[in-house]
């Protein structure tokens, strides 16, 4: 296999800025508010640029959401894989385990907030952007839980309410990251710490565990607040109704 000339090392560092760029100027300010002049300054490059190595904003746009969900996908390809080999007597808590695993996926600061920003806007869009993310990392993540959850629900659920129960619970994780304002302000946190850090793993590790995934047992149903008998309301006398 030939070594690449200097040409083609400089063509690619170039592409590699212009997708750097195109993360943090997306993620900022959106797909339609970004524009070429914007992307090619971040890079440091000519507009032309732009065009010769993508074509156009948008080919850049989506060669940026591909760099998102390779990277994605190779995070989670490991969760993936113990989860899809656990045996069934295992499978609970390496269910439990794929969840915190993502969690702390999605709260490792190693990762830039600038792609964090970039897949906000993408999700909230719900553009071609954000389904090649997802089809990349989310969507396998996904069937693998989904999976999981089925075999070890015994038919308390049908696939559809594993679907959506897992959805959500991937849906929060991520909300973690994305929309930190919400848990922040209702716990009236100044910012996630280590030790706030613990307390959200905690509440991911019992959610599953409890069987949020799988459909409540019955002894999860004994103990729940939603199982417990109605009170009964005392109705007033006939002679002080009006």
């Amino acid at each position: 296999m030939s070594r690449p000339n200097g040409h083609e090392l400089r063509s690619a560092e170039t592409r590699a800025r212009l997708i750097d760029a195109a993360i943090e100027i997306f993620g900022e300010m959106g797909y339609e508010a970004a524009s070429t002049r914007e992307l090619a300054n971040k890079g440091l490059v000519n507009m032309s640029a732009i065009t010769y190595h993508f074509c156009g904003k948008r080919e850049l746009y989506l060669a940026a959401s591909e760099k998102i969900g390779d990277y994605a996908a190779n995070l989670v390809a490991p969760l993936i894989e113990q989860l899809d080999k656990a045996p069934k007597d295992v499978l609970a808590r390496q269910l439990e385990t794929t969840a915190v695993g993502f969690l702390d996926i999605m709260l490792d600061e190693v990762t830039p907030n600038s792609w964090a920003m970039f897949l906000a806007r993408c999700t909230a869009e719900h553009d071609e952007a954000f389904d090649r993310i997802y089809d990349r990392a989310l969507a396998p993540l996904h069937r693998s839980m989904v999976r999981a959850a089925i075999a070890l629900s015994n038919g308390t659920l049908n696939e559809d309410g594993v679907r959506l129960r897992t959805s959500s619970t991937i849906a929060a994780v991520i909300s973690f990251r994305l929309l930190p304002g919400i848990v922040l302000r209702g716990m009236g946190w100044k910012q996630l710490q280590p030790k706030q850090t613990m307390q959200i793993t905690a509440m991911v590790r019992e959610l599953v565990r409890n069987g949020f995934l799988t459909g409540w047992t019955d002894a999860n149903l004994a103990t729940s607040p939603a199982s417990a008998k109605p009170m009964k309301v005392r109705k007033p006398p006939l002679s002080a109704r009006t």
